[in-house]
């Protein structure tokens, strides 16, 4: 559960932060300042957060696993 509660996480949190080289190229690319980026993507992930930590809360429940 632990490698799949950093999966989910991985992905989307590179959305949103700042250090993250290819998003910071991306945004460069496109022109697009990060405060605005921010703004639309951080609703977003806030709602793929609590999702995340409801599903992963689910398959703790159901002791799911490969093992």
């Amino acid at each position: 559960m632990a490698v799949q509660a950093f999966q989910s996480g991985d992905g989307y949190w590179n959305m949103i932060t700042p250090t993250h080289p290819v998003l910071m190229a991306a945004l460069g690319i496109a022109a697009v300042p990060f405060g605005k980026w921010i703004r639309f993507a951080g609703p977003l992930v806030l709602k793929w957060t609590i999702w995340t930590m409801i599903i992963l809360a689910i398959a703790v429940w159901i002791d799911w696993g490969p093992f």
